[in-house]
């Protein structure tokens, strides 16, 4: 029964779609150097020491305004995914109590149809923002028992709930001091002149926008 749970859970939960400086001084980070990508398209990297050295720069940020995160096991992998990064448990989290759970962060290696954005092409400052918005939805899974998860999997597919739960995550994101990178990726993604129509339209859909996240953050 548990190996079944798991099977429909792993083909329910829809990746989580992603999204953020903590201080002004850092805002506008312009265009920097892309990161060069491993080559890989299923890399696995066990932890942030293992991710080529601009994204474990920007890992190791946002990380340090998760301090509760500190012993969590995170795996970041490269994947041919439908948006630029995502993240949810690993399958095997209905086995285990929520302190031994393992979360994967998924860095998407290939844009289909012009659809996207990869995460070579994201500013390095608004690239903090984007790793510190997944690391907002493992704050949330690690407050959720199993059945939660698999709730919030089911849920999300429903257009409502997807908007209320990555609003909050931005939320989540903007109060631990980082709501200028997620300013900054917010700003990235609906500007940049190769993402597709589609994918703008979706991050317009289901996130805030410049003005609202700027209008949050003045007022924390």
């Amino acid at each position: 029964m548990r190996k079944f749970v798991a099977a429909i859970f792993f083909l329910l939960l829809i990746p989580v779609a992603t999204q953020a400086q903590d201080q002004k001084s850092m805002h506008k980070s312009g265009k920097d150097t892309p990161i060069a990508l491993t080559g890989n398209k299923h890399k696995k990297f066990k932890s942030v020491d293992g991710l080529p050295l601009t994204y474990r720069k920007a890992a190791r940020i946002a990380l340090s305004y998760y301090p509760e995160l500190k012993n969590t096991r995170i795996i970041f992998r490269e994947k041919n995914i439908k948006t630029t990064m995502a993240t949810r448990p690993r399958v095997d989290f209905l086995f285990h109590h929520k302190g031994k759970r393992v979360y994967c962060i998924f860095l998407d290696t290939k844009v289909k149809n012009e659809d996207g954005l990869l995460p070579d092409e994201v500013p390095f400052h608004a690239l903090i923002g984007l790793f510190g918005h997944e690391l907002a939805h493992i704050i949330d899974y690690k407050h959720k028992s199993a059945i939660g998860i698999v709730t919030t999997g089911i849920r999300y597919m429903g257009h409502h709930y997807r908007e209320e739960l990555e609003n909050a995550t931005d939320r989540e994101t903007i109060s631990r001091g980082l709501g200028w990178q997620l300013y900054d990726w917010s700003e990235f993604v609906l500007e940049a002149p190769d993402v597709s129509e589609k994918y703008r339209e979706y991050k317009e859909k289901y996130y805030y926008d410049p003005a609202q996240l700027k209008k949050i953050i003045q007022h924390q």
